[in-house]
């Protein structure tokens, strides 16, 4: 489904595509293909909208609100939330990411994984081109703990709750800062 809940064309022509394949083929086998396709289609776009959220002004003219998200896994070996660290957290090990779960782009060059995961305020600075308007905040609210943080059970969860449930592994809090 489209960001909107509602079923796209290319999906529901994929899913009648697979569906007819399955009943015309001899041993009933499926050729899901085209619904791959679509979906996948689909992906690109939220993506790719996702991105742009990233530096969208949202304040008045002239001025940027930069957006980054701190992550953390529940590691139940240590009884305590780090940096992600497992091989399929992938991109999260760098601990400061953007609205995809992708190493933000504005991290400083400089650091590597261990240095950028052991700062406690995002270390990503926009060119000398932007002034800095204020500092960096946590946007706290009804989805959020009192810290800032909503829990989900991986990146691309659908729902981030503001307390842990049993299997929510994943940690993530929002950061803001404006820029002019």
């Amino acid at each position: 489904c489209g960001p909107s809940g509602v079923m796209s064309d290319a999906v529901r022509s994929g899913l009648f595509s697979g569906f007819g394949s399955a009943l015309s083929h001899a041993e009933s086998a499926a050729n899901w293909g085209t619904l791959r396709t679509a979906l996948k289609e689909e992906e690109r776009g939220r993506e790719a909208s996702e991105h742009d959220a990233l530096l969208k002004g949202k304040n008045e003219a002239g001025q940027i609100t930069l957006e980054v998200f701190e992550v953390e896994r529940w590691m139940i070996t240590a009884n305590e939330w780090q940096t992600p660290c497992l091989p399929t957290d992938s991109k999260l090990k760098w601990r400061w990411v953007d609205v995809t779960g992708q190493k933000h782009p504005h991290l400083l060059q400089r650091l590597g994984k261990k240095e950028a995961a052991a700062k406690r305020v995002p270390p990503i600075e926009l060119d000398t081109m932007f002034q800095t308007a204020d500092e960096w905040t946590i946007e706290k609210g009804a989805g959020t703990d009192a810290d800032g943080w909503s829990y989900g059970i991986s990146w691309r969860s659908s729902t981030w709750d503001a307390k842990p449930g049993l299997f929510d592994v994943l940690r993530r809090r929002k950061w803001q800062r404006t820029y002019k």
